[in-house]
């Protein structure tokens, strides 16, 4: 039986093949409209790729959120109802940093204050950092785990950390 506080390869990609393109079109556009000047005083945009960006950002964006919310709900919550057994406090960073993620990357398309644009974009910036650093952390930290839990069980790394896949040693017939 299957546990449900493991993600599915398909949970897997789908977050990695959703966050890699919001993560890299948001550093793109974060770079090119505050690291950026651009030579003409008149010009509206730091760099002609900027629009692009945030566009792409923002087509993304929402996908991203689908998954996360649908891997949030199968594994993050069968965590959290796990205990402290197998929480790693880089899932705790991902689950306190997606709210704000996302609240403040909506809400920064609908105000009309400057100084609200500009305090929630710190706060998106900062959370997205936070989220995606955590990320990486948490994915990195379950292949350890993984291969170090695989190890312990049945003497073999042969699953590459996925304690779903079975060494050829544990699969019947297939007996050194």
């Amino acid at each position: 039986m299957p546990d449900d506080r493991l993600m599915s390869p398909l949970e897997r990609w789908g977050l990695w093949l959703t966050s890699a393109p919001t993560t890299v079109s948001g550093i793109a556009y974060l770079w090119m409209k505050y690291f950026l000047e651009s030579s003409d005083p008149w010009a509206v945009i730091n760099h002609p790729l900027e629009p692009l960006a945030l566009k792409t950002h923002i087509l993304i964006s929402p996908f991203f959120v689908f998954v996360l919310g649908a891997v949030v709900l199968k594994h993050g919550i069968a965590q959290l109802r796990n205990g402290a057994h197998g929480r790693r406090p880089s899932g705790l960073v991902l689950l306190a940093s997606t709210a704000p993620m996302i609240i403040t990357g909506y809400a920064i398309q609908i105000v009309t204050s400057e100084v609200a644009a500009q305090f929630l974009s710190l706060l998106h910036i900062l959370s997205s950092l936070a989220f995606g650093v955590a990320l990486v952390l948490h994915t990195v930290q379950a292949e350890v785990l993984g291969s170090e839990r695989v190890s312990a069980d049945t003497g073999s790394t042969t699953n590459r950390g996925n304690p779903r896949r079975q060494s050829p040693s544990t699969i019947r017939g297939t007996a050194d």
